[in-house]
């Protein structure tokens, strides 16, 4: 099954759906939003791939937090420091693909502290106003303007847009949101901090993977409420 996935055409897909997403009307994308778009996919895919519950079909709240020892393992084999991140965790294959001595890539010290980010989202109590975002530790500024929540929603389809993709082990499906965030920090390299591109991708793939999503029964539901409340 593997070998069969054409992950170049998945990639540039997603990749192409989510530039085309956060197009702001004069046609900028701002560095931010592709990243958070494109990460938020990818913690989507990692909490997929636990296997917890279902996450396209679930009674849990969207936006919701849930945590699972199963997701930590997918994420970065459920260490806190880098040097035991192995290169099969998601955490790991973004940084061997982007942390280097060459100067199109990053310095090691450019990258998160694991513990940090797992702390910044554990003591980052939800509120009314926090749904459908992740903690960030970047400043106001560069913050996205679309919800994480949202964005992993919206692109969905362009992950699954095949049954293969839709019949694939869960944990090799994430290579595609892992590749195409991977891309997008390639792209805006040179038009944002290396430390705040990397922040904003770590944190929201970790975030993302520990919230539950919505699905196409909640958006319905949402629909509905606001098709009775113009009525």
């Amino acid at each position: 099954m593997l070998e069969q996935l054409d992950y170049p055409s998945q990639v540039q897909s997603l990749v192409g759906a989510a530039f085309n997403r956060v197009k702001d009307r004069s046609g900028r994308v701002r560095s931010e939003e592709l990243l958070s778009a494109l990460a938020a996919v990818t913690g989507e895919l990692v909490l997929r791939a636990a296997g917890v519950f279902d996450v396209y079909s679930h009674d849990f709240a969207p936006g919701r937090r849930v945590l699972s020892t199963a997701t930590n393992q997918i994420l970065f084999n459920d260490t806190a420091d880098w040097a035991g991140v192995e290169r099969t965790s998601t955490f790991g294959a973004i940084r061997s693909v982007v942390a280097g001595s060459d100067p199109r890539y990053w310095a090691a010290s450019c990258f998160p502290d694991i513990a940090a980010v797992l702390r910044l989202f554990a003591e980052t109590q939800p509120t009314r106003e926090s749904w459908g975002w992740v903690p960030l530790s970047a400043a106001p500024e560069h913050r996205p303007r679309l919800q994480p929540l949202m964005a992993a929603y919206e692109l969905r389809p362009v992950v699954f847009e095949t049954p293969l993709l839709r019949d694939a082990d869960p944990k090799h499906v994430i290579t595609i949101g892992a590749l195409a965030t991977i891309k997008a920090l390639l792209l805006t390299k040179g038009s944002i901090a290396p430390e705040v591109a990397l922040s904003i991708v770590f944190e929201t793939i970790n975030g993302m993977s520990k919230t539950a999503p919505m699905t196409l029964g909640h958006m319905k539901q949402v629909e509905e409420g606001m098709a009775v409340r113009r009525g």
